[in-house]
């Protein structure tokens, strides 16, 4: 998906609306260790990533902006604001396609299979699963 940078941050929550759930990632700072971590974690999991719609957009204190899948995207302000996110600490907030948080965890980190087994026990999940045409094997 194609975004426009520097738009308001409730615009482009609104483009991933029904359409992907979004991992957002807050920190002091990108250098942050916890920050490094989870996004190791969850680099690690492409596939997986891809395959439940996922998208993550990281946020940081120290520049003031947010980033979607590693691209610049504007001010983090409102974004942060709208989830109630702490400035001074490490955040992770699943965002699903209805919108709303699904999961909050301040100051550590969490397992992506955590997060891949709470969005698998969802009912839209379960639909998409159920529905989803899989290439078969040759």
């Amino acid at each position: 998906m194609l975004l426009t940078p520097n738009v308001n941050a409730g615009e482009v929550l609104d483009e991933f609306l029904w359409r992907n759930r979004l991992i957002l990632i807050s920190a002091p700072s990108a250098s942050n260790t916890l920050f490094k971590k989870q996004s190791h974690l969850l680099n690690s999991e492409l596939i997986d990533l891809v395959d439940r719609d996922l998208v993550i957009i990281s946020a940081f204190a120290d520049t003031g902006d947010y980033y979607i899948d590693g691209v610049p995207s504007g001010p983090s302000k409102k974004l942060l604001n709208k989830f109630k996110i702490p400035k001074s600490e490490f955040c992770l907030i699943l965002v699903g396609k209805d919108g709303t948080p699904k999961l909050r965890k301040i100051g550590s980190l969490v397992n992506p299979k955590t997060l891949f087994s709470l969005i698998d026990s969802m009912p839209m999940r379960k639909y998409e699963m159920a529905t989803k045409k899989y290439p078969s094997n040759p």
